[in-house]
């Protein structure tokens, strides 16, 4: 029974969390009793709101003395809740740690109006210009659906500025009062 651990968190209702799970080789703890987000990592309802289970059990056997802290792993396993695995870190530190170890995933980033541009009138598929500009391809979505071209592009050659029609239109109202 070495290859398996079980941890109680007490709850609310004094009642307390079984957790249950096996030790994998790297020998990071992973739940089986509890359902993971879709990000990886084990749900719970601990302390009277949901948080994620690596947090809850670092909280409740070491301490969290801030909400601001975030509880990092070592081990890069969302999944995992070994307190030997655990660290508690700054926003600052865990993106620095996340990034160290080539976790950060798209990082978010402003296309200027020319990019937009040219993805609204390319006809590539999104998945092949989020790659070219390094971007998801929700962001590229994004960019076709909300592309308003400028002013410039709006108006043909042969028609006035705005302004002048304007300015025309008062005249008229003015000559026939």
């Amino acid at each position: 029974m070495d290859d398996f651990f079980e941890i109680l968190l007490p709850n609310r209702n004094k009642k307390a969390h079984r957790i249950i799970g096996y030790k994998n080789s790297d020998n990071c703890w992973i739940c089986t009793t509890l359902c993971k987000d879709s990000d990886g990592y084990v749900k719970i309802h601990f302390k009277g709101k949901d948080t994620r289970l690596h947090r809850a059990v670092y909280d409740e056997f070491i301490g969290l003395t801030s909400k601001d802290l975030f509880v990092m792993h070592e081990c890069d396993n969302p999944g995992c809740c070994n307190l030997e695995h655990l660290m508690a870190g700054t926003a600052a530190e865990n993106n620095l740690h996340k990034q160290e170890r080539g976790r950060q995933g798209n990082v978010s980033r402003r296309l200027t109006s020319k990019e937009k541009d040219e993805i609204a009138k390319s006809q590539k598929p999104n998945c092949e210009l989020a790659r070219i500009y390094n971007v998801s391809r929700t962001t590229i979505r994004n960019a076709k659906r909300n592309y308003k071209p400028s002013i410039k592009e709006r108006r043909s050659k042969d028609k006035p500025s705005i302004k002048n029609d304007r300015c025309k239109n008062k005249k008229i109202k003015k000559a026939s009062d």
